[in-house]
């Protein structure tokens, strides 16, 4: 049971070989950052630029949410039932997730980087409404300034 009292499900061993983030959530922003940046950190190359646009360019579409390379992307999609980013993202952002719920988004338009760890999940959790709700909330906070 976690400290709220909700039964969590195991997601795999301890020793790294399954399912197992190990970043911090400022190490996640980083990576994030490197991307909304086009691969510069402090005025210094960090990833060719070429690699930023094509880790961030759809190699999957039809019909479904589109994916890069280790990101989910938003082309209009928001309305499909496997969708992951928020309605109110606007196209362009892309966003990378753990099994437990972690999830690094990133809204180039806003030059946006938002990082949440979430250790487990719980039974009865809807993901999908979860994470689109994550993505919702950072527009929310943008759009009003308080981000």
């Amino acid at each position: 049971m976690s400290s709220l009292g909700y039964p969590t499900i195991r997601l795999g061993a301890d020793d790294g070989t399954d399912r197992n983030l190990f970043v911090n959530a400022r190490e996640l922003a980083e990576w994030g950052a490197l991307h909304v940046m086009g691969g510069m950190k402090e005025g210094k190359r960090i990833i060719p630029e070429n690699v930023i646009r094509e880790v961030t360019t759809p190699v999957h579409r039809s019909g479904q949410p589109s994916f890069g390379y280790f990101w989910w992307l938003k082309e209009g999609q928001s309305r499909h039932p496997q969708n992951e980013l928020g309605e109110t993202l606007p196209d362009g952002s892309f966003q990378i997730f753990g099994a437990s719920g972690c999830a690094c988004l990133v809204i180039p338009e806003y030059r946006a980087v938002a990082v949440r760890l979430f250790n487990s999940l719980y039974e009865g959790y809807d993901y999908l409404a979860d994470i689109r709700g994550f993505g919702d909330e950072v527009m929310r906070g943008l759009r009003k300034g308080e981000c």
